[in-house]
């Protein structure tokens, strides 16, 4: 019987870091019996660059007759934690799984609370053009909700093999994929890059803030650049203060609990590793690296020429635009004269009798 294997994420566990080790595995896979689609952005998962795996492909598949897979297929993709909040999909996949016997077996990574908090809070910044402050987002944040409500839903399925593992426990992500893969331990391809998409510095994260501030489109601009040209730049632990963690953990605890009674212990969430003190932030002054500077400069360039030649593409199509508002005003001039002409003298016979009958002389 095929197995459909998911890995789901959920975000900020590794997910690009196992999406390129899948992706220079494909072969490796193969050897074991398993199908791993390719993404789309291939070659990015390959060079270790942040990359969304090849789940997004999934919705698409389960709804087509033609795939029908023979053996084990894989897909990976932190959007399949999101897709199953969609109930259309979750109807389209258990019709999926009856109309081909196939098995599902699904890996969840989770992520202590607060670290899963702080690390998504810097994504959101990087790449969704957030402005608001870490307390605040940490404040808006029901996170441990939203995995118990994925594992009530994955327990519906009538026949489920879900693994939980904790990233936050300090376990290898490869290691954990690879035995729930049932393939032999270091035998996927480890990523060219040690640190894909790693968090960022007090100094490159507040630069990314102003940009989206002030800057319009411009989430992602430096971030990305920033993960992926100094990828071993060492981190600062960016965290709320710890009153307002302590308080995150008490209003999260009933779903804390319920999440830690689903889990092995290994796999549960740990107050004490999770509550911590943040590295003091600058309070006037970030510090860059002379590499850092070289980012920021080389990609300030790069987008200062982009809009340059979008300010020239522009200017030669306002000419344009000019000349032919020109034109189009000097025909319809021409237009207007020639009608007048012609009602003039069309009108001629008309105003001949209105003459002759009309004392008075028309004008």
């Amino acid at each position: 019987m095929p197995k459909l294997l998911l890995h789901i994420g959920h975000g900020k566990t590794g997910s690009s870091y196992i999406q390129s080790s899948l992706a220079r595995s494909i072969e490796v896979l193969k050897a074991n019996q398993i199908d791993y689609p390719e993404p789309r952005d291939l070659d990015a998962a390959i060079a270790g660059r942040i990359t969304s795996g090849n789940g997004f492909i999934l919705p698409k598949l389960i709804n087509d007759p033609s795939f029908q897979p023979s053996g084990d297929c894989l897909f990976s993709s932190e959007f399949i934690f999101e897709y199953l909040f969609d109930d259309k999909f979750v109807a389209n996949l258990r019709k999926f799984l009856q109309s081909r016997s196939a098995e599902l077996k699904v890996l969840m990574f989770i992520r202590d609370p607060i670290s899963f908090v702080c690390s998504g809070y810097q994504q959101s910044v990087k790449r969704s053009g957030l402005t608001k402050s870490l307390p605040e987002f940490l404040n808006d944040s029901e996170y441990p909700k939203r995995v118990n409500k994925v594992i009530d839903i994955l327990q519906t399925f009538v026949s489920i093999d879900l693994t939980i593992s904790n990233y936050s426990s300090g376990s290898s992500p490869i290691s954990v994929v690879e035995d729930w893969l049932g393939v032999p331990l270091g035998s996927l391809l480890a990523p060219p890059i040690a640190n894909v998409n790693r968090s960022l510095t007090y100094g490159e994260l507040e630069i990314q803030r102003q940009l989206n501030l002030h800057g319009g489109a411009m989430a992602g601009l430096l971030a990305d650049a920033f993960c992926e040209l100094v990828p071993d730049v060492q981190p600062d632990s960016i965290r709320p203060p710890l009153s307002e963690q302590e308080q995150f953990w008490d209003r999260m605890a009933p779903e804390i609990s319920k999440l830690n009674a689903r889990v092995e212990p290994s796999e549960q969430y740990v107050r004490d590793r999770d509550v911590l003190r943040a590295t003091q932030p600058p309070t006037q002054v970030y510090s860059f690296s002379k590499e850092q500077l070289a980012v920021i400069v080389r990609i300030l360039a790069l987008k200062v020429d982009a809009l340059a030649a979008q300010q020239s593409q522009y200017d030669a199509l306002r000419t344009k635009h000019d000349a032919l508002q020109a034109k189009y005003d000097e025909l319809r001039a021409k237009v207007q004269s020639l009608h007048k002409s012609l009602s003039w003298k069309l009108t001629a016979p008309l105003r001949a009798v209105r003459s002759r009958l009309s004392p008075m002389k028309d004008v």
